[in-house]
């Protein structure tokens, strides 16, 4: 999309944020990471979901031919492997690749339905306000649809990876034990959102530390 950028994301963010701290309330945000994101992309399912929203059938299979008939091979160390066939991912550093990848994932943002959600290439982060244990359970709720939407569309999540940040100014904040696939997930104290580094309390020293200092 034209005219957004990383400052357009943490700005939505920031908004956010500012709200629940000037209604006093206090707003979850679970940040994800998938696993090899570019390159766990499935040929077939791409090809369906371009079909989906409209692409020709013989654009559709052009591409088809662009991302599987080609061969590849790994340099290290001054050594290079043998060729090989790939079977899934996008490539890198091209044109078409990281297009490709928003037009796969970017209906994801539907299966968030209680929760509002900021998408930026691969980095997705789901939040919603939290008033009671029932708003974190819609959360949760989200979180599990998420989970599933991974496995169908063979695109996991990192669960190791993924964290969450309860912004709140409140003494007593609400504590709810998000999990995915059963996994609980780790309450950070600090996260690095698209390069900058925030907290619970929306400061940024941290931030500025790293860069100023």
């Amino acid at each position: 999309m034209t005219k957004r950028s990383t400052s357009t994301n943490l700005l939505c963010l920031t908004d956010k944020v500012i709200s629940a701290f000037e209604d006093n309330y206090q707003l979850d945000v679970i940040y994800t990471d998938l696993s090899m994101a570019s390159d766990s992309i499935d040929f077939g399912i791409l090809m369906k979901k371009l079909r989906t929203i409209g692409f020709h059938v013989n654009l559709a299979q052009w591409l088809f031919s662009y991302l599987s008939n080609r061969t590849l091979y790994v340099y290290f160390n001054n050594v290079v492997s043998g060729a090989f066939s790939n079977t899934s991912g996008v490539p890198q550093g091209s044109n078409l690749g990281p297009l490709l990848f928003i037009l796969f994932i970017n209906g994801i943002c539907c299966k968030l339905g209680f929760s509002g959600c900021l998408l930026f290439v691969d980095d997705l982060k789901c939040f919603r306000q939290i008033r009671s244990s029932a708003d974190a359970a819609l959360l949760q709720n989200n979180l599990d649809n998420l989970y599933q939407w991974g496995i169908v569309n063979k695109l996991l999540l990192n669960v190791e990876k993924c964290s969450i940040l309860s912004f709140t100014r409140k003494s007593q904040p609400i504590f709810y034990s998000y999990q995915i696939n059963g996994i609980l997930l780790l309450q950070s104290k600090s996260v690095s959102d698209l390069g900058v580094t925030i907290d619970p309390r929306f400061d940024f020293t941290q931030h500025i530390d790293k860069r100023c200092l």
